[in-house]
């Protein structure tokens, strides 16, 4: 989180090139796709999750917890998925371009 951005000030402060385009793009989507889809949305499931009772919900009431929170914590997962994966692949691109 930290020196993906400082690689990509530097290279842009050496010179502007594809390669430098691909890291500013690489920043953006992990800090939007990754680092934001966590904060905004995998931490506040969690806490809602831990104010539940597991323990003492009955299995209806578990039922209900798992309609409520699985979709959403599936879509969030695969956003966070793909946007690390693309991370990596315009990290990669922007390497090779700058070789």
């Amino acid at each position: 989180m930290v020196l993906l951005p400082v690689c990509t000030w530097a290279y842009f402060s050496y010179a502007v090139s594809p390669g430098s385009w691909c890291l500013l793009g690489a920043v953006f989507i992990y800090f939007v796709g990754v680092f934001g889809v966590t904060i905004g949305g995998n931490v506040p499931l969690n806490n809602a999750l831990d104010k539940a009772d597991l323990t003492a919900a009955g299995e209806a009431e578990l039922a209900g917890y798992r309609a409520a929170f699985e979709q959403r914590w599936n879509r969030l997962n695969t956003l966070r998925t793909v946007a690390a994966v693309a991370t990596v692949g315009l990290v990669i691109a922007g390497c090779i371009a700058l070789k």
